[in-house]
């Protein structure tokens, strides 16, 4: 999600990543300024994760 709001790549040094395997959630907590979304600087991206078939997947959703 960074990627398309930036177009800058984000560094793994640059974020903390949560996983709360119960619930199938992740937060990625910005160690760097976030971009600005809605008149407000994002701070954190919450998404969801799967493991199927030998893969991970990961999805994020940011409102409009």
């Amino acid at each position: 999600m960074w990627f398309p709001l930036t177009r800058r790549w984000l560094d793994f040094g640059q974020a903390d990543v949560v996983v709360e395997p119960i619930a199938r959630i992740f937060t990625a907590h910005l160690l760097v300024p976030g971009p600005m979304l809605g008149g407000r600087q994002l701070s954190r991206f919450t998404g969801r994760w799967l493991v199927s078939h030998g893969l991970v997947l990961t999805t994020i959703s940011v409102p409009a």
